[in-house]
């Protein structure tokens, strides 16, 4: 429910930002920061569960959000658009009423019959059974992006069609996974092999995406100190106190493992280099180059991800969630180039942030090559940025 309307919200927000409807973005933005922190404890196994006065606050906030944007004629949007903007929830709705009084039985009266009922009994595990969901409502939200402008009676066929589609769709998943599970058992591990998961297996065990996960860090933390004018006194001093802990913990030879704290300093590094990105320091690469690089990035965070329980690196449907969102920004705010250049930040400092989770379980027991790499960094900033000063 939760990552279904972050979608939805995520949509309206981009329409808003179109329409310049500051309101709408406002209150959408303050519902997308709640729903992260839901979902933070929320994602399986959960720590905290959405209840009736949860889901009904958030229909309720997507259905009035929905209908104002729609409501303005000046931008021409179908009035039927709510149906694709919340999607997934309207359909699954109708399909267990349809199901229930088909039975005989009341509309609201509980079973077994939603979507994701149907994806467990299809074999799935929980991680996966969200992750298509998301995949089936980003369908509906982007349906209404491309079809904003359509006709009421073309809006409302696209949603049957897609309507369709998963209803068809849905039974055939748990053929596709008997399928599988099958060709295991068969003859078919040789095509695994070569095509499957073990060729990514061979390839994680050779290192060789913890290589280029961080090198590419390296490459953004020490391209950020070709600064290209002098800094701010406040940046100078953010980056004095960020020294100060792993300078101390190298000095004191500190514990062979890497602490919180040392932690929270590697992300603030990360901000204080997209901050200086931001701000046109450092070495600015191609737009080109930079995209091609980030990809690489994403694709090496997502393998890990996918591929936990032997890289160590815990994914969640939240983080593919949080991917998905931060790489689809950049092709919908193409338009204006400040939103543009926001978006490709963003991705990067979630790329980032995820990396150096990724950095600090593969190198947990090289605490002291993590410590120099930031002392280094952050020395270098402070020495390099007082001697631009003069």
């Amino acid at each position: 429910a939760a990552g279904a309307s972050l979608l939805s919200l995520a949509i309206i927000s981009l329409l808003s930002i179109q329409s310049n409807i500051a309101p709408i973005l406002l209150i959408c933005l303050a519902l997308i920061g709640g729903i992260f922190g839901f979902l933070r404890f929320n994602t399986y196994p959960a720590k905290i569960f959405m209840g009736d006065t949860g889901s009904q606050f958030l229909g309720f906030m997507l259905a009035i959000l929905s209908l104002i944007l729609v409501s303005k004629e000046e931008f021409n949007y179908s009035a039927l658009l709510p149906f694709l903007i919340i999607g997934l929830p309207i359909l699954d709705t109708l399909y267990v009423i349809v199901i229930r009084l088909s039975d005989g039985r009341s509309p609201f009266s509980p079973d077994n019959n939603h979507f994701h009922h149907r994806l467990l009994k299809a074999g799935y595990p929980q991680y996966i059974a969200v992750v298509i969901l998301y995949l089936i409502q980003l369908i509906f939200v982007l349906s209404a992006y491309f079809f904003k402008n359509e006709s009421e009676f073309l809006t409302l066929f696209i949603f049957f069609l897609i309507s369709v589609f998963c209803v068809v769709f849905t039974p055939l998943l748990k053929k596709i996974n008997l399928i599988y599970r099958d060709m295991s058992h068969k003859g078919f591990r040789e095509i695994r092999k070569l095509f499957g998961s073990a060729v990514v297996r061979k390839m994680e065990n050779t290192g060789i995406f913890n290589t280029i996960i961080t090198s590419l860090v390296l490459w953004y933390l020490f391209s950020a100190l070709a600064l290209n004018s002098p800094l701010s006194k406040d940046l100078l001093f953010t980056a004095m106190i960020l020294i100060a802990y792993p300078l101390w913990q190298l000095f004191k030879g500190g514990s062979i493992e890497l602490s919180w704290i040392e932690r929270g300093v590697a992300y603030m590094m990360i901000v204080l280099v997209v901050y200086l990105q931001f701000q046109g320091q450092g070495i600015v690469l191609n737009h080109s180059v930079d995209v091609l690089l980030l990809s690489c990035l994403a694709l090496c965070v997502g393998i890990k991800m996918l591929r936990h329980k032997s890289s160590g690196f815990q994914g969640s449907p939240l983080d593919f969630l949080i991917l998905l969102l931060a790489v689809l920004g950049p092709f919908f705010l193409y338009r204006e180039a400040l939103h543009l250049q926001i978006s490709l930040l963003v991705l990067k400092s979630i790329l980032l942030f995820y990396c150096i989770e990724i950095i600090f379980i593969v190198l947990k027991e090289k605490a002291t090559i993590v410590r120099s790499t930031m002392i280094i960094h952050l020395g270098g900033i402070l020495l390099i940025g007082t001697l631009s000063s003069f």
